[in-house]
């Protein structure tokens, strides 16, 4: 079976956040899948089938360590990239097929970049006692500007604060944050902070339930805080996130907000290694 690792969002390689993308040659079972995942040891691996070339669709399952999810952002772009370099290096668009429906992807060749237009997200106000636990987590130097529990595929809750030297300086308690996300059915928490003009905003995405004390670039993540940041009234103007620099990365996530509400996340992608597993 055919595999590429791809680093998304970053156009420098072992910069961004890899993704392994299996074409298998055969069915395989989700047990099959999550010990193909787990040998790859990354945040998610993909597996691909049924590219249709007239319709330029693919259908995608996507694994994290643990479990399968129904969309995740790099993955889809990373598998993008590798499907696009399999079967169709001239596409311009591609559709993916997944547990959250058909994602729709664009392809900027002279940028070098790949988008996708996020699923529908959702947002519930933290309650009292969230936010009480949730100050546990990251201590008393945190100021929380606004916050919510989004749904953009995976449950990130999200806190937007004050500034980006706040995010850069918080260390939070992972062992608190592993159990609040457990209890509460989230896949991990995240901070993010917008620069005065708006235009650069800093993330962190901390995901210890699902394996990942720090991911270094998280696709729906970012659709999340951008969720958030138009529902909080902070700006719906398209803007760069940074996400990575505390793990040794340097990731830069493009949001676009478009048409009907709908949010575009994209970036470079790189692929950095191709093979095959020999099973």
């Amino acid at each position: 079976m055919k595999y590429d690792v791809v680093d998304v969002f970053s156009d420098k390689a072992f910069m961004g956040n890899p993704v392994a993308v299996v074409f298998p040659d055969r069915e395989m079972s989700v047990d099959e899948m999550l010990a193909v995942t787990a040998w790859f040891n990354l945040s998610e691996t993909t597996f691909v089938t049924n590219y249709d070339p007239e319709a330029a669709s693919y259908d995608v399952r996507i694994f994290t360590l643990g479990q399968e999810l129904p969309f995740a952002g790099h993955p889809t772009l990373g598998t993008a990239a590798a499907v696009r370099k399999n079967f169709a290096p001239e596409a311009k668009n591609l559709t993916q097929n997944c547990g959250a429906g058909a994602i729709s992807l664009r392809f900027d060749a002279q940028a070098g970049t790949v988008h996708l237009i996020a699923p529908g997200v959702s947002l519930q106000p933290l309650k009292a006692e969230d936010q009480d636990e949730i100050a546990q987590v990251f201590g008393d130097d945190v100021p929380v500007q606004a916050s919510a529990r989004v749904d953009a595929g995976p449950i990130w809750v999200t806190l937007i604060t004050d500034s980006p030297e706040t995010i850069m300086a918080t260390q939070p308690d992972l062992a608190l944050l592993n159990e609040y996300s457990q209890k509460h059915g989230a896949t991990g928490i995240q901070l993010a902070a917008g620069n005065p003009t708006g235009d650069i905003w800093k993330v962190r995405t901390f995901a210890p339930a699902v394996g990942v004390p720090e991911d270094p670039v998280c696709g729906s993540g970012n659709i999340a805080v951008a969720g958030l940041r138009r529902s909080a009234g902070l700006g719906t103007s398209d803007y760069v996130a940074k996400q990575g620099q505390e793990v040794g990365r340097d990731g830069e996530i493009l949001v676009r907000y478009i048409e009907q509400d709908k949010i575009e996340v994209g970036g470079a992608t790189r692929i950095t290694a191709s093979g095959e597993l020999l099973v």
